[in-house]
């Protein structure tokens, strides 16, 4: 690319395109990005994959769940040589629900754990109780047998 550069300067040709490659998240930024440094295109890499609306210019309501049905009716529509192509697009596109399902479901999971040992707590001491009053009647017999 350099060497590209180079060679388009020795000739004469007065036209450099500049891409600016940083990590795109939004459309702001890019439109922010184009604005500072007037370059003339912006790369993204991942933030694509997560939103392949990103670079669309009008508000679009959708989530991003929607947009992976979309995918997967584009993926029915045109079948994909390998189904984990399909996957690795469907986990990027879904990452974030899919960190918020699983902190979910780690709540869940140790709210019952919180459950399970309360109740192993009860038994306990339900069991206490019940030798308690063992050892109270065996007293009470051995008392009344003393008589």
């Amino acid at each position: 690319m350099v060497v590209f550069l180079i060679w388009m300067m020795l000739i004469g040709i007065s036209i450099v395109i500049i891409i600016v490659v940083i990590v795109i998240i939004v459309i702001i930024i890019i439109i922010r990005c184009l604005e500072y440094t007037k370059c003339n295109g912006v790369m993204s890499s991942e933030a694509i994959l997560e939103n392949p609306t990103l670079f669309s210019s009008s508000s679009s309501s959708l989530t991003q769940i929607d947009i992976a049905n979309e995918y997967l009716n584009f993926c029915q529509k045109y079948p994909l040589p390998a189904i984990r192509t399909a996957r690795t697009h469907l986990m990027k596109m879904l990452h974030r629900y899919l960190q918020r399902l699983l902190s979910i479901f780690n709540i869940i999971i140790i709210i019952i754990i919180i459950i399970i040992i309360i109740i192993i707590i009860i038994i306990i001491i339900i069991i206490i109780i019940i030798i308690i009053i063992i050892i109270i009647i065996i007293i009470i017999i051995i008392i009344l047998d003393i008589q």
